[in-house]
């Protein structure tokens, strides 16, 4: 969510501004992969393949996953 602080992160908190995402999602260099659990093995989608969406709305960063069946 923009704007608003995160939850305690270890003695630090995160706030993102709107804009934040922009040269991430413009540009077709940056390959942005979803992962679970932060695994690099366990790809749920991929921008380049396109399994992965993502936009900024109002709220924030929305993002729309096509996982593989296994």
């Amino acid at each position: 969510v923009f704007n608003q602080l995160s939850h305690d992160l270890g003695g630090f908190r995160e706030k993102i501004e709107k804009g934040a995402f922009h040269e991430s999602l413009e540009n077709p260099k940056h390959d942005v992969a979803a992962l679970f659990n932060h695994d690099p093995n366990l790809i749920l989608g991929r921008k380049s393949a396109k399994t992965l969406e993502m936009r900024e709305d109002q709220k924030g960063l929305a993002v729309t996953i096509d996982p593989p069946d296994n």
